[in-house]
């Protein structure tokens, strides 16, 4: 169960050691990719949808996503994947389930009070959300051309 924290010092503080935390975790070496047998199975478990959202994987396009991550030791056995959007797969990253967890709260909070913009923290959050999404087609642009450059 989640502790609320007893003051807005303290969830910081909280979040804080859990990032740290996942600093330490042991780095296994990189698994080798699925068969097309293995992804099949894969997404067989969840009835192609994805396990974290729940939605339509569409195409056999998904990710065999690590349940027990693969930085904090998560074994690379079929037992330990369940399919999952990229964009899902990609925005969980290696969290703690209570480090996940707050992430969600703090999400759902946030939408609502960007979605509701009664309160100015909403509309400054929707404004800083929306730049900070806007760059993100530009980095990756970017990335590329180095890429490419060889750099």
């Amino acid at each position: 169960m989640l502790r609320l924290p007893q003051s807005p010092d303290e969830l910081v503080e909280r979040l804080r050691f859990l990032h740290e935390e996942r600093k330490h975790f042991p780095r296994p070496p990189r698994r080798l990719a699925l068969t097309t047998e293995q992804r099949a199975e894969v997404l067989d478990k969840t009835d192609a949808r994805c396990h974290l959202c729940g939605g339509e994987i569409i195409e056999n396009k998904f990710a065999a996503d690590h349940v027990l991550s693969h930085a904090a030791g998560g074994e690379h056995k079929l037992a330990n994947y369940l399919p999952a959007h990229s964009l899902c797969n990609g925005c969980r990253w290696f969290y703690s389930p209570e480090e996940f967890q707050w992430i969600l709260r703090m999400g759902i909070w946030a939408r609502k009070e960007m979605e509701d913009q009664k309160k100015k923290i909403g509309r400054d959050m929707l404004a800083a959300f929306w730049k900070h999404e806007k760059k993100i087609p530009e980095r990756r642009s970017k990335r590329a051309s180095r890429i490419e450059r060889g750099k």
